[in-house]
């Protein structure tokens, strides 16, 4: 773009009529630099929705399809009882997690999903707690269950969170990589 006084008077000036008396700038030169910044911003938005730099929304688990995998996805998992942070079971001693390969932790308050998961079921919250031996109710949570019920469970209201909102339905949630899971007992 030039700045420089326009021999021709016939070009755009942007102080008369009526104003100040400026620099002439030369139209086609000015023209030519917002053209190029216009091609520039709309090559930049063609780009950038091309890659989809903004964070895609996830998709509805009904439209999940399965089989998924090979996977290697992690949720962050808080179990707040009466106010204190627990900690998920630890595997035993010369045992590599708690749970079956799908659907683990290592007791490090991590769910870990690995390999190929075929069905919906294999991946839900609900799965998780049941492999690891928590028996998880709307008022109840029992370690090391059995399934023949909690005699000496935890009591008190359950609240589930999920990414900062409460599920729907939180056993069948599906988990997915980077869920923020928060369970409060009490």
């Amino acid at each position: 773009m030039s700045l420089e006084p326009s021999p021709d008077p016939q070009r755009w000036d942007p102080g008369s009529p009526g104003g100040t008396s400026g620099p002439r700038w030369d139209e086609p030169s000015a023209l030519r630099v917002w053209r190029l910044i216009g091609v520039l911003f709309a090559g930049s938005l063609l780009v950038l929705g091309y890659l989809r730099v903004a964070p895609l929304p996830v998709a509805p688990e009904e439209m999940v399809e399965f089989p998924l995998g090979p996977l290697h996805w992690h949720a962050n998992v808080s179990l707040v009882i009466h106010g204190t942070f627990t900690d998920l079971p630890e595997p035993g001693p010369g045992e590599p997690f708690v749970g079956v390969p799908t659907i683990h932790t290592h007791g490090d308050n991590r769910i870990h999903i690995e390999g190929v998961v075929d069905s919906r079921g294999e991946i839900t919250l609900g799965r998780f707690f049941d492999v690891v031996g928590i028996a998880l109710g709307p008022d109840y949570l029992c370690f090391n269950s059995t399934g023949k019920g909690c005699p000496d469970g935890i009591r008190g209201p359950v609240r589930v969170s999920i990414n900062g909102r409460p599920p729907p339905g939180p056993r069948n949630h599906l988990v997915r990589d980077g869920d923020e899971i928060l369970v409060r007992v009490g």
